[in-house]
């Protein structure tokens, strides 16, 4: 027998079977890089110091790759089992708020609730292993279309396009968990609440999705600044901060 085929004979590993139960139920999967060790990630870039090991997508064929295909998701953790899974919410007609540990120990949760109500703690969510929360929404078609990649507010408080979900390693080496093992098979999400909806919808039409891009694409700037060598690339970075309006 060919090595190729033997991952063909081998039981598909724990993460696998997770991905393709997620897919099972209609949802979009990404393979993640696997995280190793502590804060070792399984990317080309574990040796220079990974900044996200085990949240990252592993590129296939040199592209990002989400699928909702059973017989992808097979090929790809038979050829790598221990990656992470990852989810893409809104292929999957969801909306993630990924909510950050608070470095002052305050519940972002808690204060996520008060601001857009208690479907927020009813609605499925998971602790991410790293002290923080993502909570899941189902997400109307109109709505989605209104929404380009962003972050959602302050406060460690964010709408990413893609998310790491369980069993999927923590740099930590804590798993990712759902709340109560009630994950998406077990009772599905619930519609966007009217004022997270209301929200949205206010940010989108005043353009300020536009604003938090401009503020991500400064904060990549601001820590390739940080780890250049390079001084132009400081100066450049300096010159932008002092522009006014920036």
């Amino acid at each position: 027998m060919p090595p190729s085929d033997l991952s063909l004979e081998l039981p598909l590993s724990e993460m696998g079977q997770a991905a393709l139960s997620y897919v099972r139920q209609g949802f979009w999967v990404v393979p993640v890089h696997a995280v190793l060790g502590r804060d070792l990630c399984s990317c080309q870039r574990a040796r220079s110091g990974c900044q996200s090991p085990g949240k990252h997508p592993r590129k296939i064929d040199r592209r990002f790759v989400a699928t909702n295909d059973a017989a992808i998701v097979e090929r790809l953790w038979r050829r790598w089992p221990n990656m992470n899974v990852g989810l893409a919410p809104r292929r999957s007609g969801l909306i993630t708020i990924d909510v950050d540990r608070r470095p002052d120990g305050a519940d972002g949760l808690a204060a996520l609730a008060i601001r857009f109500g208690q479907p927020v703690l009813d609605t499925v969510r998971a602790s991410s292993g790293g002290g923080g929360w993502h909570v899941y929404f189902r997400l109307s078609p109109d709505l989605n279309a209104l929404l380009p990649r962003h972050y959602l507010g302050p406060g460690g408080v964010g709408m990413p396009r893609m998310v790491v979900v369980a069993p999927s390693l923590h740099p930590s080496l804590r798993p990712y968990a759902w709340h109560l093992g009630e994950g998406p098979e077990v009772r599905a999400p619930l519609a966007v609440p009217p004022l997270l909806e209301a929200y949205l919808r206010r940010v989108a039409a005043e353009g300020e999705f536009v604003r938090r891009a401009r503020g991500s694409w400064r904060d990549r700037l601001q820590r390739a600044a940080h780890r250049s060598r390079l001084a132009p690339v400081r100066r450049l970075f300096s010159r932008l901060d002092r522009e006014p309006g920036s």
